[in-house]
This record gives structure tokens, C-alpha cells and sequence, in this order.
């Protein structure tokens, strides 16, 4: 879950929840019923950054969010971490 910088809790986190502190822009969430998430390019460039996560399943995730449109090649090209995203695709950088 990504919140504020500045985000307190005054109780416990529960053990199967990791917070990710952030300023998010306008175009990195997606508002579903009621609620917002980050969208498929921002969860898997977290995931990266942290290295929490095996690479091969980050892999699996970016490859299959393009092929079910959920991210777009351009996103990819245009975005400041283009060079990590084709890496992690196993795609060198133009």
C-alpha cells in the first residue's frame, strides 16, 4: 500500500500489508469503486526498487501487463526509468 510521506499509524501493521511511502502523480493512480491504487507500471517499478521481489516474477508481471494492455510500450518509453523497464524485460535500451 503507498501512502504520504508523512502517513502515521497509531497502531500495529499487520504483517501482510508493506507500506510504501511516496508523492504520487495524478497519472501513477487509478481510481476503482470507492477506492485508489497505483497503477501496474508504478506497483512493478516499487517492487524493483526494493528488490523484494524474485526479478523473474516481476518479469512475468511487466511482460504479461503489456500483453493485456494494462501498460502501454510507450509508457515504457517515455518513462524516466525506461533503461531498468526494458532491462527487466530483457530488452536493450535504443
Amino acid at each position: 500500500m503507498t501512502v504520504p510521506p508523512g502517513f502515521r499509524r497509531n497502531t500495529d501493521i499487520p504483517k501482510v500489508l508493506v507500506l510504501h511511502k511516496a508523492i504520487l502523480q495524478h497519472q501513477e493512480i487509478e481510481e476503482r469503486d470507492g477506492y485508489c491504487i497505483v497503477t501496474p507500471l508504478r506497483a512493478i517499478l516499487d517492487l524493483l526498487k526494493e528488490e523484494t521481489e524474485d526479478r523473474t516474477q516481476l518479469r512475468k508481471a511487466l511482460r504479461e501487463s503489456v500483453d493485456r494492455g494494462l501498460i502501454t510500450r510507450r509508457q515504457i518509453e517515455l518513462h524516466p526509468d525506461k533503461k531498468s523497464l526494458l532491462a527487466l524485460m530483457g530488452v536493450g535500451s535504443k
